[in-house]
């Protein structure tokens, strides 16, 4: 679909492609991955096409293209987990369209079991992005937000968070629920709420799409 939602409006009428095989050309990546005791480990490599493309308005400003760029990165990951505590990192390094650049995510979740005097886990997160690729919505983004798991037999859980620039400029508030209806059904709730104070900013498109969802999974 040409005019996905959320959008800005404008349909993306163009897909182009900075290698001459366009979609056709073949990418090489790979991956290996290691464990020491709580910390889980992981490399990787990735030569090809960007799967993230870089959307442009066209000549005359009547629809938008979307242009995939020639990207190589190496990455790297850690994780640690602990009894209360998951600690995250995911950086990459790279060259995109001849321009270097660098990704990273770190996050921390601290989870308070029996909550409240119940059963319940209630997950405290934190997290900050860092990219530098023209691509990325902001160069810098933080999150914070709250999980928390009933740990009942329908398996309910809810899941909150916020996310906002370092230039608090723009905000994407977000919220998830689930939960079985039975043995062969859930559902799940999923929504969106995107905010921009001024215009020319990756939200400032999508700031009146806010998405609400409501989904029921049935399994066979």
């Amino acid at each position: 679909d040409n005019n996905g939602h959320p959008s800005s409006g404008l349909n993306v009428t163009t897909s182009l492609y900075e290698r001459s095989e366009g979609k056709e050309a073949d990418d090489i990546a790979a991956r290996f991955s290691t464990f020491s005791g709580d910390w889980d480990f992981a490399v990787s490599g990735f030569k090809g096409t960007a799967r993230e493309p870089l959307i442009t308005p066209n000549q005359d400003s009547s629809a938008l293209n979307a242009t995939y760029m020639l990207q190589e990165t190496i990455g790297f990951e850690a994780q640690f987990t602990g009894d209360p505590t998951l600690l995250k990192w995911e950086s990459l390094h790279g060259i995109q369209s001849g321009t270097g650049f660098d990704a990273a995510v770190a996050g921390l979740e601290y989870t308070l079991y029996g909550a409240f005097g119940q059963v319940w886990d209630l997950g405290l997160i934190a997290e900050g992005q860092y990219d530098t690729r023209p691509q990325a919505a902001a160069e810098r983004f933080y999150s914070a937000g709250l999980r928390l798991v009933l740990n009942d037999v329908k398996d309910t859980s809810f899941l909150a968070l916020i996310s906002q620039d370092q230039k608090q400029e723009q905000s994407l508030i977000a919220f998830e629920a689930s939960r079985r209806l039975n043995d062969w059904s859930s559902l799940e709730l999923r929504c969106q709420f995107y905010d921009a104070q001024k215009n020319g900013l990756a939200f400032s498109g999508i700031a009146d799409d806010d998405v609400i969802s409501l989904t029921v999974n049935m399994f066979f």
